[in-house]
C-alpha cells in the first residue's frame, strides 16, 4: 500500500494493483476507486549474447554459406548487418529464430529480447567475406583454322590478375597450359584430331580458389581432315 499526492505513481514490480482517488476537505470526504489491474514486468536481458558461426567465413560468390547462432531461450532476436537492423521483411530472416543463414559479405551481430520487445546489449561481431568470381575474358577468337590434327590457339582480352585455362568440353579436363591474362593474350590447347568444343575457365592468379567457368563460351575448333574430298568437316 502506498499513497501519493501526485497524479502519477511509478510501478516497478509485477503484481495485481488497484487505486483510489481520495479528496477531503473540512466537511466532506470523497473516494473514487479504480478496479484491479495486472502489471507484468518482463526482465530485460542484461548479458552480452555470444554469437557463434558454422561454416567458412570466407568463400567464393555463390559457393558458400555461414550459419550464425545466438543463444536459445529468448522470445525475440534483432539481427544486425553492418551495424544496421535487418528488417522483418528481409528474405530468410525471422525475428523469432536464434539462427541466421548468411550468403552475403558483411559484419553481423545480434541482440536478444523478451516477449515484451525489450532487448539487451548487442553481441560480438562476426565478419563474413565473399570473394567475387573473376571476370570472363572478352573478344575470344580462334587464331587459325587449319585442318587436320594439331593444337588450337585462341586470342582473348583478359587481366593480369587472372589465369586462364581451356577446358575440353567433351572430357571436362584441362587442355594445354594455363596462362596469365594480357590484352591481347594467347592460349593453346592440347593436340586434337576432331571437332572439339572448349570452355574458358578463369581463376585468380594469387590462387585464392575462386573459379569462373564459362559454359556458354563454347568454341568448336579444328576439324577432322578428309583426304577424299580435301575439306574440313
Amino acid at each position: 500500500y502506498a499513497t501519493t499526492t501526485n497524479s502519477t505513481f511509478t510501478i516497478t514490480e509485477s503484481g495485481v494493483y488497484s487505486a483510489e482517488r481520495r479528496s477531503e476537505d473540512l466537511t466532506v470526504s470523497c473516494v473514487r476507486s479504480i478496479g484491479n489491474f495486472t502489471v507484468t514486468i518482463d526482465e530485460k536481458p542484461t548479458g552480452v549474447p555470444a554469437l557463434t558461426s558454422t561454416g567458412n567465413l570466407e568463400f567464393c560468390e555463390g559457393e558458400g554459406m555461414v550459419v550464425l547462432t545466438a543463444p536459445t531461450g529468448f522470445a525475440n532476436y534483432q539481427w544486425y548487418k553492418n551495424g544496421s537492423a535487418i528488417g522483418v521483411n528481409t528474405p530468410g530472416f525471422s525475428a523469432t529464430l536464434n539462427t541466421l543463414e548468411v550468403t552475403e559479405a558483411g559484419t553481423y551481430s545480434v541482440s536478444v529480447g523478451n516477449a515484451s520487445g525489450c532487448y539487451g546489449p548487442v553481441s560480438n561481431v562476426i565478419s563474413v567475406t565473399v570473394r567475387s568470381l573473376p571476370s570472363l575474358p572478352s573478344s575470344i577468337s580462334q587464331v587459325e583454322t587449319s585442318c587436320g590434327e594439331g593444337a588450337v590457339t585462341f586470342s582473348f582480352y583478359g587481366s593480369s590478375s587472372y589465369r586462364y585455362q581451356l577446358i575440353n568440353a567433351l572430357t571436362g579436363q584441362p587442355s594445354g597450359n594455363s596462362v596469365s591474362g594480357a590484352s591481347p593474350g594467347y592460349i593453346t590447347s592440347d593436340v586434337i584430331s576432331e571437332a572439339t568444343p572448349f570452355y574458358f575457365e578463369v581463376s585468380y592468379a594469387d590462387g585464392s580458389g575462386c573459379v569462373n567457368l564459362c559454359q556458354q563460351c563454347v568454341f568448336r575448333t579444328r576439324r577432322q581432315y578428309t583426304s577424299s574430298r580435301h575439306y574440313c568437316l
